[in-house]
């Protein structure tokens, strides 16, 4: 199977739509090559994935899961089936243009992948079919995405921990090394992940920087936590059996929308 490269063709619809076309060339231009690269398997064989016929008739897709393309994936990685990268091939879908939109989809993303990281992780680590570059992978994608938007939130506890315990939080020392490191290596990802998105997007997404700028200002001050937190309620949602399958609505222009 080989994955592509999904566009969105509706960024001057909205705001929501213009972020979502930056974040997916994001996704599929930086993301999903460099991670396939560095652990030596795909991942996506929905709307952009290109199948050998006879495995797709094969593996079969669970309608039971949220994201059923994302399991079938990862069941045919686990068989020791290779799925390759090429940013050269080009689907083109529509982004959702509102907010209430954009959280229907990611909130069942999220529990899907959820869903998809219960069932495959703990087998994946397992099989003998994976190589330990792959495990690791396996380990990265399925792990430690499920466990990062908990651990974000302690930043704020263990500030207030440590101003607490120096009196108060102007008597902190903000130029200790590792501090100052890590503190700008964190605040250089988005800037460096969005700049690497702009080099390689699609012709159409590159011509427009603004979308861009724009992009890297709402990822940073909003867009980034908000995903955070719905990966926090999408968890909670599937743990008290709550499974819900909603179309997520998208328009073209106005007055004309597509499901």
């Amino acid at each position: 199977m080989v994955q592509g490269h999904c566009v969105v063709r509706n960024g001057e619809t909205s705001w929501v739509a213009r972020t979502v076309a930056v974040e997916f060339e994001s996704i599929y231009a930086v993301s999903h090559p460099g991670r396939a690269q560095l652990h030596r398997f795909g991942i996506f064989g929905g709307s952009n994935g290109y199948w050998r016929t006879s495995l797709l008739r094969q593996v079969r897709m669970h309608g039971f899961m949220l994201t059923e393309d994302i399991d079938s994936s990862l069941r045919v990685v686990r068989a020791g089936r290779r799925i390759a990268v090429d940013p050269a091939l080009v689907s083109r879908e529509l982004a959702p243009t509102t907010l209430p939109a954009l959280w229907k989809q990611r909130m069942r993303w999220a529990q899907g992948w959820f869903q998809v990281s219960l069932r495959h992780l703990r087998p994946g680590l397992r099989s003998a079919s994976l190589t330990v570059r792959q495990k690791l992978g396996f380990t990265f994608l399925l792990g430690w995405r499920e466990i990062y938007p908990w651990l974000s939130l302690q930043v704020v506890p263990l500030l207030a921990f440590f101003g607490w315990k120096a009196g108060s939080v102007a008597q902190l020392d903000w130029l200790i090394p590792i501090f100052v490191l890590t503190t700008l290596y964190t605040l250089s990802v988005g800037p460096g992940q969005t700049w690497f998105a702009w080099r390689v997007a699609s012709t159409e997404i590159r011509h427009r920087p603004g979308w861009f700028l724009r992009y890297l200002f709402v990822s940073t001050f909003f867009y980034t936590e908000m995903k955070n937190l719905i990966s926090r309620v999408a968890q909670i949602k599937e743990f008290v059996g709550e499974r819900q399958w909603t179309v997520t609505t998208r328009s073209v222009t106005a007055g004309t929308s597509q499901h």
